[in-house]
């Protein structure tokens, strides 16, 4: 039985990764909306390294509304956030960094505006 040649990962503790770093962050859109909304994070992966696109989902109907992104090399650091709220690409160096441009954007008035608004059409 051939084994390969890949070392082992299996005993390598690993610290979160971005996915992990988003769910946390944008955990609770379900309940601050009686489950009307609720908000994933999907994950791209390119030859340079990652997307992570934060999407807000209808869960009704499906729909879907792309908040912002975040583009990662293949580690956690430096990664990029792109979104409509920013004035342009963010670059973020650490935790510090990302839970002070993320809360920055899911607490801005065009954030909460999307949100009300989807809520709003659906009656």
């Amino acid at each position: 039985m051939a084994v390969g040649l890949w070392p082992s990962f299996k005993t390598q503790q690993q610290p979160p990764g971005m996915k992990q770093l988003l769910q946390e962050a944008v955990a609770g859109l379900a309940d601050k909306t009686d489950g009307k909304l609720d908000c994933v994070v999907r994950v791209d992966g390119t030859e340079f390294g990652f997307i992570f696109s934060v999407v807000v989902v209808v869960v009704a109907t499906g729909h879907q509304f792309t908040i912002f992104r975040i583009r990662t090399p293949i580690n956690t650091y430096p990664a990029m956030v792109e979104g409509a709220v920013l004035p342009g690409p963010v670059q973020i160096d650490d935790s510090t960094q990302f839970h002070t441009v993320i809360a920055e954007i899911l607490t801005s008035p065009l954030t909460r505006g999307t949100i009300t608004n989807i809520l709003a059409n659906l009656g």
